[in-house]
């Protein structure tokens, strides 16, 4: 790996970690073209943007763990659980995320071995992408007003399901799970926003899984490494005020055409054997 590299691979990261056209599959892609990421490499940027999402949503964050604390001494007064989550907004959104992070952790679990294997196949995540297009476009039309005092359980594992269908290359994690909780009513950038904050077990999960390659590190220029990860920081927190601002102005469906045009060429220029 150069400094070309580290550059490249940071700006892909940070850009397509959060904006609904699949980090995984632009990696893969990536790939393709100069040679397998070090895993090691990839893991320092997915931390990056996990440095990101906690920035740019600190205030939930930290109302959610001070609300969090509370809990215990409240139970020890004589509340249910039920009841001391439920009088409060910032203590229901971390339940939902717990209960929409089940879901994502069982199909992650089970499956990812078999997943992994897409990766290798550009052919499968063409086709992904033009899905995800798909399920993007149908959010075009719908103007959800439901808050988050209104997510439910369902919806919670709902949404965690479709972020567990996106470990698949060419389904985004956000694009999927912005769009389920839109198609279930939810006001665009409140589903948004659940997004996000369900994505933190979702990226910590995912480092966790490789943390025994972590020893690899040193292996690497630090240099680089730091590179990286600064650009994916930046850029990464470009893309997610830029999306936001897109969902406010009700332009989140655009992305399918990007999706679409990417994936069909893909298709055909597999299918064709150019690449």
């Amino acid at each position: 790996m150069d400094v070309f590299h580290a550059v490249l691979l940071g700006i892909v990261q940070g850009i397509t970690e959060w904006l609904p056209v699949s980090s995984s599959a632009h990696l893969a892609i990536t790939q393709h073209f100069i040679g397998e990421v070090s895993v090691v490499f990839d893991i320092m940027l997915h931390i990056a943007t996990l440095f990101v999402v906690l920035f740019v949503f600190r205030a939930d964050v930290k109302n959610i763990i001070i609300e969090c604390i509370k809990i215990p001494g409240e139970i020890k007064e004589g509340k249910s659980l039920g009841a001391a989550i439920s009088n409060n907004q910032y203590r229901k959104i971390a339940w939902l995320v717990v209960l929409g992070s089940i879901p994502t952790a069982i199909i992650g679990f089970v499956l990812n071995s078999f997943i992994a294997t897409f990766y290798g196949s550009l052919l499968i995540i063409g086709t992904a992408l033009i899905v995800n297009g798909i399920l993007l476009w149908f959010t075009k039309k719908i103007k959800g007003d439901r808050d988050i005092c209104d997510i439910d359980y369902k919806d919670a594992l709902l949404i965690g399901t479709f972020q567990g269908c996106a470990l698949i290359p060419g389904l985004s994690r956000s694009g999927f799970t912005i769009s389920s909780g839109m198609l279930r009513g939810i006001d665009s950038s409140t589903a948004a926003r659940y997004s996000f904050l369900l994505s933190i077990p979702a990226i910590a999960g995912a480092t966790l899984l490789h943390i025994k390659d972590i020893g690899e590190l040193t292996t690497l220029n630090p240099g680089y490494v730091a590179i990286g990860m600064i650009i994916s920081f930046i850029v990464g927190y470009v893309s997610i005020v830029l999306l936001l601002k897109l969902i406010k102005n009700r332009r989140f469906h655009q992305f399918a055409y990007y999706c679409w045009i990417i994936g069909a060429l893909l298709v055909v220029l597999t299918y064709a054997k150019i690449i």
